[in-house]
């Protein structure tokens, strides 16, 4: 104790601005792998995407144009997994089963 006051205790560190800028970048150098990982996921997006974009540009109701969206993606999901299927050499029943 010091004085009669509070006990000792021990002095916190605080990282320096380099430590903390070095921090950063290797938060931000991780966030890029990640996102370099996961963009395959941001891109599979994109058709459905359009399809309703079109579908309001044609004049189709929220709900249509969800639909076209939403159906749209169904069938990339079926047309990526029959090249799966096909690329494993299963063919079209290996895909499905």
């Amino acid at each position: 104790m010091v004085d009669g006051g509070a006990p000792d205790e021990p002095a916190i560190a605080l990282p320096t601005d380099d430590e903390r800028v070095a921090d950063e970048a290797r938060r931000v150098a991780v966030d890029g792998e990640t996102m370099g990982h996961e963009w395959p996921l941001v891109t599979a997006s994109f058709i459905p995407l359009l399809a309703v974009l079109l579908a309001s540009l044609a004049g189709a109701s929220v709900q249509d144009a969800s639909l076209a969206g939403m159906w749209t993606g169904v069938g990339a999901l079926i047309l990526w997994g029959e090249l799966a299927g096909r690329h494993s050499g299963s063919g079209t029943w290996g895909a499905i089963g």
